[in-house]
């Protein structure tokens, strides 16, 4: 079962995953309803430090970006570690249309990136 830890960076919420993540354990989803509700709109989700138990598993993605896009907010998800799994990740983060980055600090800066005007820099 995962652990989680949610840590505010500049307005932007980072939840760190660590453990195994598994499809059939959701429970956690319910600390992404909390915070949606508590209005943060922009998060970076890290699994870094988290594996999945099976690569079917990565479909919490889609759930955690249903839940944050139909509160008009943005996310980053992290890969976790292994080539497999990390292109899962990165795969279902492209099809539900959000991004995935290799590390939080370049998941923190594509954040940046959405909060700068266009135009020159």
């Amino acid at each position: 079962m995962p652990r989680y830890k949610v840590t505010l960076v500049n307005d932007v919420t980072v939840i760190e995953f660590e453990g195994i993540v598994m499809t059939r354990r959701f429970w956690w989803l319910g600390a992404v309803d909390a915070l949606l509700l508590q209005g943060r709109r922009t998060f970076v989700v890290s699994l870094e430090e988290a594996k999945l138990q099976t690569f079917a598993d990565a479909r919490f993605v889609s759930a955690i970006a249903e839940r944050v896009l139909r509160h008009d907010g943005r996310v980053v998800f992290v890969a976790p570690p292994g080539r497999r799994a990390a292109a899962r990740v990165r795969s279902l983060a492209r099809r539900d249309h959000v991004l995935a980055a290799p590390t939080v600090a370049s998941a923190l800066e594509a954040v940046r990136q959405w909060e700068r005007p266009p135009g020159p820099p």
